[in-house]
């Protein structure tokens, strides 16, 4: 593996999918491939950003009716189950995106390396 290869692989799994094939030169597949994981990104945040308020809120609410001024464990851990599982398919989009554009960057490396040779993939 050369030393373009090994830094868009860096680049792809540290920085974000999409930076090391736009280090390779595929711009296309590279601004596709940010651009989907910085929305996915972006809409998981909102969505955690509401539920917290709508949470804080309801929390608001039995202060001003018990006097409780925190809540007790068991409804923050159900407030973090509740984000994991409500949210679960985002998560899911972000962790797979990541994954495709970690494993994409070796074929698309290899292939750019044969086509700059000229030998078409043969040794």
């Amino acid at each position: 593996m050369d030393k373009p290869t090994k830094r868009a692989l860096l680049y792809s799994a540290l920085v974000g999918p999409g930076t090391g094939h736009w280090l390779l030169g595929q711009r296309g597949k590279g601004v596709v491939l940010m651009g989907a994981f910085l929305g996915l990104t972006v809409l998981f945040c909102y969505r955690l950003f509401t539920m917290m308020v709508s949470f804080y809120d309801e929390m608001m609410d039995t202060f001003a009716t018990t006097g409780e001024v925190f809540p007790d464990v068991t409804a923050i851990q159900e407030i973090h189950s509740s984000i994991y599982i409500e949210n679960w398919w985002l998560i899911l989009g972000v962790l797979a995106l990541w994954a495709y554009g970690v494993w994409d960057i070796y074929p698309s490396a290899r292939k750019r390396g044969s086509s700059a040779t000229g030998t078409g993939g043969a040794k």
